[in-house]
């Protein structure tokens, strides 16, 4: 029968690692459930720097394997979303109302806009069309 090898210094220390990293990113509630703590959004750089300001010797390599073994990894940023890309020749439309949106009459001067709103799903666009007024009738 074969004797299981004792566990090397490197594969100690890792082990505590672990135990370390999970004892800062989870917390258990009055109902005896984990919860994610707000350092449980960390990566490996905010991590570590955690880690050592509490006075572990640790490196990034160290945290970030210790990371992996129980599947865990800080938020990741998404990418920016590119919503405006310039013409080549670098020239905009006029400005035809010279910043001036009065207008004389109903229908006589249209102004639009569309925006963007990061949601959970994705991107949400929203256009902005001309503001209609109620015009009271003419009185006969």
């Amino acid at each position: 029968m074969k004797k299981d090898p004792a566990p090397t210094r490197a594969e100690l220390k890792l082990a505590y690692v672990v135990n370390t990293i999970l004892e800062v990113i989870f917390t258990v509630d009055a109902q005896e459930r984990r919860r994610l703590t707000s350092e449980g959004l960390y990566g490996r750089r905010k991590l570590t720097a955690l880690l050592r300001r509490q006075g572990h010797d640790v490196n990034g390599y160290v945290v970030d394997k210790a990371m992996r073994l129980p599947g865990h990894a800080g938020i990741r940023h998404g990418r920016q979303v590119r919503t405006t890309i310039p013409v080549k020749d670098g020239r905009r439309a006029g400005d035809l109302l010279n910043r001036d949106f009065t207008a004389p009459a109903p229908n006589h001067v249209w102004v639009a806009d569309f925006t963007y709103c990061r949601t959970w799903a994705g991107f949400c666009y929203t256009a902005f069309g001309p503001a209609s007024k109620a015009v009271p009738a003419p009185r006969c």
